[in-house]
């Protein structure tokens, strides 16, 4: 797992990590989350399934990206993680880390 505080962090672990889930708030420093998300969306190969949370519901949610809204239910946190790795094809993880 790796932590983030501003978008910038986040973007540049995006690539360099490939992660199996991006977790993010709708509000990030200098970016906002659902920019971030269709930001990763269109890097070439990018198969990083998203879950977005926030206390404020965001203005439209990129598609296939579950919303959590704060405070977070840790049931349904735990039920939209599994949710969304099961529906996202593996790489392997040697291949997608070089």
């Amino acid at each position: 797992m790796y932590c983030a505080p501003a978008t910038a962090e986040a973007l540049a672990r995006l690539v360099r990590d490939r992660p199996d889930l991006l977790l993010t708030d709708e509000r990030m420093p200098y970016l906002p989350g659902v920019a971030l998300v269709a930001h990763v969306r269109r890097e070439p190969g990018a198969a990083v399934p998203a879950i977005l949370v926030s206390a404020a519901a965001p203005p439209a949610l990129p598609p296939d990206t579950p919303f959590l809204p704060k405070p977070l239910d840790l049931d349904r946190l735990l039920a939209a993680v599994a949710g969304a790795l099961a529906a996202t094809p593996r790489q392997d993880a040697g291949a997608a880390r070089g």
